[in-house]
C-alpha cells in the first residue's frame, strides 16, 4: 500500500511533458490568429485599393466631365478607372466582382452644361476569405462625391 501512495505522489508530482500539452492547447489558437490576420490585412488592402480606385475615378470625372446627363458615359469612364486600379491589387485573385454605381448631376443648368452639380461614384466589392462562418465573403463598399471643373 505505502508502495502504491509513493507512486501515486510521484506521478502526481511529475512535471514532465507539462510544456508539450501547454504547446498542443495553445497552437491552435496561434495559427487561427496568424491566418486570420492575414485575412484581415487582405480584407484592409483591397478596401484601400477600392477606396483609391472611386477616389481616382471621382477626381477624373471632376476634370473630364462628359457633357451628358446621362448615367452611360459616366458609368463607363468610372468602371474603366476603377477596374484599372483593382487590377493593379495584389490580392486581385481574391475579388469575387465589383460594381460601380454613378449618380450623375441632377438636373441640367440653363446653359445645358453639368457644371455645378454633384455626382457620385458608389463601388461595391466582393472578397473570397478563408475564414470559418464568413463562407460568403466580404462585402466592402466606398463612395466618394465631387463637382465637375468646367
Amino acid at each position: 500500500m505505502v508502495h502504491v501512495a509513493r507512486l501515486l505522489r510521484r506521478w502526481l508530482n511529475d512535471q514532465r511533458g507539462a510544456y508539450l500539452i501547454q504547446f498542443a492547447v495553445l497552437l491552435p489558437v496561434l495559427l487561427i490568429s496568424v491566418v486570420g490576420g492575414f485575412e484581415v490585412w487582405k480584407i484592409v488592402s483591397l478596401k484601400t485599393s477600392l477606396h483609391n480606385g472611386v477616389y481616382q475615378s471621382a477626381r477624373y470625372l471632376a476634370v473630364n466631365a462628359p457633357n451628358s446627363f446621362s448615367t452611360d458615359p459616366w458609368q463607363l469612364m468610372a468602371h474603366d478607372f476603377i477596374g484599372r486600379v483593382i487590377g493593379d491589387s495584389t490580392f486581385k485573385d481574391s475579388i469575387r466582382g465589383w460594381e460601380v454605381l454613378i449618380e450623375p448631376p441632377g438636373n441640367p443648368s440653363s446653359n445645358g452644361s453639368v457644371c455645378s452639380y454633384r455626382y457620385t461614384v458608389h463601388a461595391t466589392m466582393r472578397i473570397a476569405v478563408n475564414i470559418p462562418f464568413l463562407s460568403n465573403g466580404v462585402t466592402v463598399q466606398d463612395s466618394v462625391s465631387g463637382i465637375p471643373i468646367c
